[in-house]
């Protein structure tokens, strides 16, 4: 146990060197593509690349964490149009239009 976190849990600390690992994946992958390294990754997160994985279980795992990262800016984004008034086919337009947009900014 450490600071009374029995062995295996994760902490604040772990939480929050994790939500790095993902800004700095979601931040390369946006850049250089899918096929960016764990080493890439951990230079962005200012880690060694071995430690990597002590915030996620495997690649698999934080490409699905990139990828729910990448949904949620881009609900974030498309969000705003469901809320402007028009009519059907001009609400429809502008959520296509904003998520055109947003995959535009993001090709990768």
């Amino acid at each position: 146990m450490v600071q009374g976190v029995p062995v295996g849990l994760p902490t604040v600390a772990d939480d929050a060197r994790r939500t790095q690992v993902v800004e700095a994946a979601t931040a390369a992958v946006d850049e250089l593509g899918v096929s960016v390294g764990t080493a890439q990754i951990a230079e962005r997160a200012g880690i060694p690349r071995p430690h990597v994985y002590r915030y996620v279980e495997s690649r698999e795992h934080l490409d699905a964490l990139v990828a729910a990262a990448a949904a949620t800016q881009l609900l974030d984004h498309v969000r705003p149009a469901f809320l402007t008034p028009g009519t059907g086919h001009e609400i429809i337009h502008g959520i296509l239009t904003s998520t055109v947009e947003w995959a535009a900014a993001h090709p990768n």
